[in-house]
């Protein structure tokens, strides 16, 4: 017969990497910062979010939503890397 895993069997990937949801965000072509939808859109990546002081707004926002990634029009991108 068929098996069905319980709920607490099935694995805790609310923080793991889910690169099928950074990829369905870029491929809106959604800017998550300025909510501009213009393409091309980038991705902004830090290596862990303990590295952010929090006292930008990106910075906020990122750790808010307590994402490594942000998807972003070129304006926000150059904003974030000239910070």
């Amino acid at each position: 017969g068929v098996h069905f895993l319980h709920s607490s069997q099935y694995p805790d990937y609310r923080y793991s990497i889910r690169p099928k949801e950074v990829i369905a965000r870029f491929m809106t072509g959604y800017c998550e910062l300025c909510c501009k939808n213009e393409l091309p859109v980038m991705i902004y990546q830090v290596k862990n979010l303990k590295s952010l002081s929090g006292n930008e707004p990106w910075e906020q926002f990122m750790l808010k939503k307590r994402r490594k990634t942000l998807i972003v029009c070129e304006d926000c991108y150059k904003t974030i890397t000239n910070s």
